[in-house]
């Protein structure tokens, strides 16, 4: 997958991830989460675009039964660069 692929599918990811169905959101996030796995670049751009704040309202509004596991894990690939 090319950069700029990946660079375009991040904006849109991260626009559903701030105002998606809590399903998509969940999605959302995992894939972006996917998509950054040891690219530094695309990291500093899906934190630049607004990731982080999109994460706290996921976490914030995250009904009991869903699984917040993919928030942490994304929190944590943003971690390790």
């Amino acid at each position: 997958m090319s950069n700029l692929y990946r660079r375009e599918c991040c904006f849109v990811l991260i626009g559903l991830a701030a105002s998606g169905t809590a399903l998509a959101q969940e999605n959302a996030i995992g894939c972006l989460c996917n998509l950054v796995k040891e690219d530094e670049n695309l990291k500093i751009l899906i934190v630049k675009e607004g990731v982080i704040e999109c994460l706290r309202n996921f976490w914030d509004s995250c009904p009991p039964a869903r699984s917040l596991e993919v928030a942490v894990v994304l929190l944590r690939e943003l971690a390790t660069f």
